[in-house]
């Protein structure tokens, strides 16, 4: 059996192999510094208004439920809802855990 390790042997099983979690990880960073970085709420409007540190992460702890990393577009999604705005039932159940927004301790 060959492998294309240096090693000679290969672990599918490694966190060093999953680069599908590897690319969601980055994918929540960039959204999340998407979110920390703002200075202003509705930018370029009358009702323009600086925002603070504090509600930038307010507001990604609030938003950040809604979405989940697809494997197959390689990106961030919209989680699908029915007509009501709800999830649909039991979709999060076949995702794995790093597809899920990250828990943050802040």
């Amino acid at each position: 059996m060959k492998t294309n390790s240096p090693l000679g042997f290969s672990m599918p099983h490694s966190p060093l192999n999953q680069n599908d979690s590897i690319a969601a990880t980055k994918a929540w960073n960039n959204m999340k510094s998407g979110y920390m970085n703002r200075t202003h709420k509705f930018k370029g409007r009358p009702n323009e208004r600086p925002l603070s540190a504090e509600e930038n992460l307010a507001e990604w702890n609030m938003e950040k439920n809604e979405f989940y990393y697809d494997t197959n577009r390689n990106k961030l999604r919209l989680i699908p809802t029915d007509d009501g705005e709800i999830p649909i039932e039991g979709f999060k159940k076949g995702l794995k855990k790093w597809q899920l927004p990250p828990i943050d301790n802040n």
